[in-house]
This record gives structure tokens, sequence and C-alpha cells, in this order.
């Protein structure tokens, strides 16, 4: 694996931890009523949350997709920096 891929990996694997750490705290947050910590949630896996807005799925489903979506998004990311490394070479 080159450089530029490693890179690649390094900066999708670090958006899917954010992605997978939101979700937890979300979800241990949430417990709690009146907690608007799924906000969260929703502004770290955009654009794809706006996908899933109107499912109408509310709660851990919800929450489920939503970081289902940001770990696609951390795949979508990888393929096109790779690609664009791959690119530069």
């Amino acid at each position: 694996m080159h450089l530029e891929q490693r890179h690649a990996a390094g900066i999708a694997a670090a958006y899917a931890l954010v992605v997978v750490v939101v979700a937890v705290g979300v979800a241990v947050a949430t417990r709690e009523p009146g907690s608007f910590a799924g906000i969260w949630v929703l502004v770290v896996t955009l654009p794809g949350s706006l996908l899933a807005l109107p499912t109408g799925l509310q709660g851990d489903a919800m929450l489920v997709l939503l970081t289902l979506l940001g770990l696609l998004q951390a795949l979508v990311v990888y393929l096109l920096l790779a690609r664009v490394a791959a690119r530069r070479r």
C-alpha cells in the first residue's frame, strides 16, 4: 500500500471511529428523557442523515440506520481518496 493510500485509509478510519464514538455516546445519553444528544449523530453523518430523515424511524432504529450510513460514508471517503491517490501516481 502506498503512502497516499495509507493516508486515505487513516482518514476514513478516523471518520468511522468518530461515527461509532458519537453513536455510542448518543445511545448512552438518550436513555435519559429530554435529551437532545441525538442531534450529534445527525450532524456527524451529514449528508447521509438527510436521506434517513424521511424514513420515519425513531429511537434505536434511527440510531442504527444513521450509524450504518456513517460507516458507508467512511467507505466512500476511502474509495474516493484512494482513487485520487492512484491518479496522482
